[in-house]
Order: structure tokens, then sequence, then C-alpha cells
């Protein structure tokens, strides 16, 4: 899944940076793309990476988790009972 989702960290860090900011919104959105272009390659790659490996099951820890689904769709009817799209 990160392999394909992996390029919307993109968007998700610095809304997320923009939103829990208590000052200067901007500096904060402008960081989190920073940190968003930095987790983008590695959701991608460790997501590509897990699929390569999943016969032999090997589990590459992403950072984050990496995607979480309910971030991106905003509600919970995905994973309704509390489990995460890393699981």
């Amino acid at each position: 899944m990160n392999f394909f989702t992996g390029w919307t960290t993109l968007l998700t860090e610095p809304a997320q940076g923009y939103q829990n900011a208590t000052q200067n919104k901007a500096m904060a959105g402008a960081a989190g793309f920073g940190k968003g272009l930095v987790l983008f390659p590695m959701d991608t790659i460790g997501g590509a990476l897990n699929a390569i490996t999943f016969p032999i099951a090997v589990k590459i820890p992403l950072p984050k988790n990496g995607v979480d689904l309910k971030q991106l769709t905003g509600n919970d009817t995905l994973y309704p009972d509390g489990a995460s799209a890393a699981s």
C-alpha cells in the first residue's frame, strides 16, 4: 500500500504542521513539506520492498508505520475496529 500512497506525505505532512501550529503557521507548513519530502521516498521504497519480500515474511519498518489511510480519508470506515493500514 505504501508503494502507491507514499506520495501523499507531500500533502499530509504540511497540512498536519499547519493545523498543529500555534504560531507562524506558514513556517510549520513549510517544515511539514520538508518532512514530506523525506518521508515520501522512504515510504515508497519501503512499500516496494515490502511488496517484493512478502513471500518470505520480512517486515521492513517504515517511518511512522507508513501511510495511514484513516488520515487520508478522514474517517474510520476502512478500519472501524481500530486496526491500521500498517498492520
